[in-house]
């Protein structure tokens, strides 16, 4: 060891051979030499200050030298000699000497006066002693600035804030993105900038006005610094809630540059969810860059906004957050962990209360309308139940599931669809085209045509609801699936401009082992979402019972028809369950008679309970449009006596029974309807008695349809009810006829009790050669029959 006078840079020349340094010589002889510089600094220090000094009072000589003029003047003036002397001596007494709250508290201090300048901080003036009292010799360091003489340029950043120059109020987060200096980070322990670690680019914060003894929060452990009014640092801390300290005025935070989209910086003990930075200022318009996302309600609009419909998928991918998952415990986003890439989605709308279930478990944070986080769900969870109060929620998925995840209402997940919306139509078509309606579906529907068979179930129910539809399209396909009749709406609806479309599809679907009840319905659903889109009211039904179906079809069947009752209350579509009235109540198969093949498609009897179920569940909704005339001077009708009064043997004028053995007999109407009934009774069955018209005279190539009021009551049976128009030559020789609604001999029975409706033919060109027609009517019935208007109209088109 070396001896006490031998160190390891003193003494050199003293050390032995065998002498051995050891740390606490290095660490010794440092002290030593650091404690010497320090005195030759404090020296330095001493005399460089003694310097500035001696050269601001020669300096101040020269100045004072200078002003002898202005003294001389003085003197010439004849001044008085006390003030001038207090002048000179506060010339010459350089820089302030001090600095008091106000006057009062310099005067205070020293009430007697002296020969220096005093700074009061009230009013930032240098004040001098003028024999008797300190006075005020104006703002210290100035000189006057005319109006508006300062340019924008001239001010330093910062100096002016947002709140100082508008009636503004800043926004929860504190922290600006747009106003931060990339490459550093503030260091807690100093409060000065340092240079960034490559592993992590950072950045930090301008200074951002606080206020002191005050609870603040960062929702990440940066670094951050607090500063006083002068900006000399004062504390900091690397946690992410603290209180700031007495004579706090500003603060700086750090932030990594890969959380600068989420930083915040905020008032309160709880980091809260992120909000961007802003202002909110009283009556002023505020540009739409600068409305957060999500902050205005439709109640605010000026205006109706359309309905947005979402798909059954809410996860919308376009919107999701790469590189970050959200914490389930907070609801917070977390970078993502390098070896598990991870994305997160934006807030997806929910509905409280209610079960989800995603394609592809994962954390899940729920939060209320104001985006304030309410609880969560682990990864281990699903399906899950929305809290109370829930509106928006937040869930991760790995990278590679971003294509395929799903949330969806329910608990079980089904098959993958993208995201989609759709706006629905805001103008139904009923206002410009009134109750015009295609006809789209299968066998069902195709049963239902220009020859008005008896079998066509909505043939029955223009009947009963007094022909309120016009037909413009008959669309119905036999055999065809969902997706076919998907791929007709572009030619066979959209064309047509109706108000309304029946649809029946999915039946033949049933019957593919291929297809599964999801499948249809989502082939439905298309179906009826671009109906919808389009302006058009849907009229739907649930799929008809079918006696060929197996057990897997039999219970698709009923998987599809929960699905229409739901989704057609949801989305408010005309619902009808056809089969109603036709189904086996024991054994859910059709009842006896009312299909014609003894499967599926119906019979007269079928069609006619059908068609009855849709009139009685749309009636109420549907215009009633009631074409017939009102009394018999109406130039637009082509016959006679339209409103069948008279009373001729039993018979309105004009008019002829024929065949059977029914009695005839005029009824007053009672429905506030002028004119009268036209009344059969029959008492005998498989009997045909027919109401027929005078003659008609009519033209070649005419376009004509004829209307006829029907009342059957008290029916026992029904085998028969036709429209008939025949044709005559001018010679009255029978030429042709054409009919419609032809229920007759051939079809069983219909054995239906009270029923009132209109029968109305297509409309029909004239065929050449014929001049004249007749309008007839043959009921086969036991029971009443009445006819009320019967009309024949030329019209422009078919």
């Amino acid at each position: 060891m070396p001896s006490a006078n031998k160190t390891t840079f003193l003494n050199l020349n003293d050390w032995a051979a065998s002498d051995t340094p050891v740390y606490s010589d290095f660490k010794s002889d440092n002290q030593k030499i650091d404690a010497k510089m320090q005195v030759h600094e404090n020296t330095l220090e001493e005399h460089t200050t003694q310097l500035a000094d001696t050269t601001a009072q020669l300096s101040l000589l020269d100045d004072v030298k200078a002003d002898k003029t202005d003294v001389n003047s003085l003197a010439t003036a004849k001044a008085d000699i006390t003030y001038v002397n207090t002048q000179v001596a506060s010339v010459a007494s350089g820089s302030p000497k001090g600095t008091y709250a106000d006057v009062s508290a310099l005067t205070a201090a020293i009430p007697a006066g002296d020969t220096n300048i005093y700074i009061t901080l009230d009013n930032g003036n240098w004040n001098y002693w003028n024999g008797s009292a300190w006075t005020g010799g104006g703002i210290y360091q100035s000189s006057g600035l005319p109006d508006e003489s300062i340019e924008r340029i001239k001010l330093a950043r910062g100096s002016v804030t947002d709140s100082a120059i508008n009636s503004s109020n800043p926004g929860k987060n504190l922290f600006d993105k747009d106003k931060v200096t990339y490459g550093y980070y503030i260091s807690y322990t100093t409060g000065l900038p340092v240079v960034e670690a490559p592993s992590f680019p950072s950045c930090y914060s301008d200074f951002i006005v606080v206020e002191p003894e005050t609870a603040y929060s960062q929702n990440y452990n940066h670094q951050m610094a607090f500063y006083n009014a002068a900006k000399t640092f004062i504390v900091g801390y690397n946690t992410q809630n603290f209180t700031s300290p007495s004579g706090a005025y500003y603060a700086r935070v750090s932030c990594r540059n890969d959380r600068i989209n989420t930083n915040q910086f905020e008032k309160g003990t709880v980091s809260t969810d992120y909000e961007s930075y802003g202002y909110s200022i009283e009556k002023l318009r505020v540009v739409n860059d600068n409305i957060l996302e999500k902050n205005v309600s439709a109640d605010k609009m000026s205006f109706v906004l359309p309905e947005v419909i979402v798909g059954k998928n809410l996860f919308d991918k376009s919107k999701a957050i790469h590189g970050y998952y959200v914490n389930y415990l907070n609801g917070k986003l977390v970078a993502e962990n390098p070896m598990y890439p991870t994305s997160v989605s934006d807030y997806t709308k929910i509905n409280e209360s209610t079960q989800y279930v995603l394609s592809n478990t994962a954390q899940v944070a729920f939060y209320d309308k104001d985006l304030k986080y309410i609880s969560g769900v682990n990864k281990g969870t699903n399906p899950f139940m929305s809290p109370s109060g829930a509106v928006w929620a937040r869930y991760n998925m790995d990278a590679d599931q971003i294509n395929t995840q799903q949330l969806e209402v329910g608990d079980t997940a089904t098959r993958y669809e993208p995201y989609q919306i759709r706006i629905k139509s805001l103008n139904r078509r009923t206002d410009f085209n009134p109750n015009t309606i295609v006809l789209l579906g299968d066998s069902i529907t195709a049963d239902n045509n220009d020859a008005l068979t008896d079998h066509g179930f909505f043939s029955w129910a223009n009947i009963f609801l007094g022909q309120r539809f016009k037909v413009v399209k008959y669309a119905g396909v036999p055999g065809e699936t969902s997706t076919e009749i998907y791929d007709r709406i572009e030619n066979d609806v959209l064309p047509y401009n109706p108000a309304y479309c029946m649809i029946l599809a999915g039946a033949n679907d049933l019957r593919q082992a291929e297809l599964s009840a999801e499948e249809i319905i989502a082939n439905l659903k298309l179906i009826y979402n671009t109906l919808s889109d389009s302006g058009i009211n849907i009229i739907t039904s649930t799929l008809v019972a079918d006696s060929t179906l197996n057990a897997p079809e039999i219970q698709k069947r009923y998987e599809v028809n929960e699905w229409i009752r739901n989704y057609c209350q949801q989305e408010n579509i005309f619902l009808v369950d056809l089969p109603r009235r036709i189904t086996d109540p024991n054994t859910g198969l059709p009842l006896a008679n009312t299909t014609r093949d003894g499967e599926i498609h119906f019979s007269a009897k079928g069609a006619f309970l059908a068609g009855k179920e849709l009139a009685n569940k749309i009636g109420g909704f549907i215009k009633p449009l009631d074409m017939f005339t009102f009394d018999n001077a109406d130039p637009s009708i082509l016959n006679d006596n339209p409103t069948m009064l008279g009373d001729n043997g039993g018979m309105a004028t004009g008019y002829l029974k024929t065949g059977g053995s029914a009695t005839a007999s005029k009824v007053t109407r009672t429905d506030e309807i002028g004119g009268e009934w036209q009344q059969l009774v029959s008492e005998a069955s498989d009997t045909t008695v027919s109401f027929t018209s005078d003659y008609i005279t009519v033209s070649p190539g005419d376009i004509l349809t004829a209307q006829v009021e029907v009342a059957i009551n008290t029916v026992e049976s029904l085998k028969k009810v036709e429209l008939y128009l025949s044709y005559y030559n001018s010679s009255n020789v029978y030429q042709s006829l054409y009919r419609t609604m032809a229920h007759n001999d051939a079809y069983p029975n219909i054995d239906i009790g009270n029923w009132s409706g209109v029968l109305k033919t297509n409309a029909s060109a004239v065929p050449e050669g014929v001049a004249k027609l007749k309008i007839k009517v043959d009921i086969n019935f036991v029971g009443t029959a009445r006819i009320g208007r019967v009309e024949l109209r030329k019209v422009n088109s078919y």
